[in-house]
């Protein structure tokens, strides 16, 4: 249960006005961030186990979610709310085995001021500064935590990266200096 009490400190950015991954690069180094989709919502989530994901419970429709691996492999997933829907975190459950290495639940939660690898699959800005879909390009960035809240903690100052809608459901890592042979620590779930 310890565990899983860390994974409650949920994200919001500081800089909430803006609804793209700023500062965001493509990435291919975390293939247990996956893409997932209700009937009405593209979010992102991150496998735990060999049939378990976590995501934002926000981006349930009907408790069901259908999951896109960077593999082009489709799975269906049944998913339960952790604690209260205010919490916004859900554990889903696939249809069959999800074949990458998974991330885990840090066992403390982070400090502040400490860096934080963000991930997420949601939209860009281009160079006017207009809104664009970043469909199915998982992006990641480096923030630091800000500041605590009851169940949450906050991120963020100029130039770090900032969430957009589709990034929901995506983790906060504990931040690697390497990401391909470090086991990934997930902090919180992006809101």
């Amino acid at each position: 249960m310890r565990y899983f009490l860390t994974l409650f400190f949920l994200l919001i950015s500081n800089t909430a006005f803006c609804y793209s991954l700023i500062n965001g690069s493509p990435s291919n180094d975390y293939p247990e961030i996956i893409q997932v989709r209700s009937s009405f919502n593209i979010c992102t989530a991150v496998v735990v186990g060999p049939r378990v994901l976590v995501t934002a419970a926000h981006c349930l429709y009907q408790n069901k979610v259908i999951v896109s691996t960077g593999f082009k492999d489709e799975y269906e997933a049944s998913c339960d709310i952790a604690g209260n829907k205010k919490m916004d975190i859900a554990f889903c459950k696939t249809d069959r085995k999800i074949e990458v290495r998974y991330a885990s639940l840090a066992v403390n939660p982070p400090e502040k001021g400490e860096a934080i690898t963000l991930a997420g699959f949601g939209c860009i800005k281009n160079k006017k500064g207009k809104i664009l879909s970043g469909g199915g390009v998982l992006r990641t960035g480096s923030s630091r935590i800000s500041r605590f809240d009851d169940d949450k903690f906050n991120f963020g100052s100029l130039g770090d990266v900032v969430l957009c809608a589709g990034d929901s459901g995506g983790p906060a890592y504990k931040f690697l200096a390497d990401p391909e042979t470090q086991s990934h620590k997930i902090y919180g779930i992006n809101s």
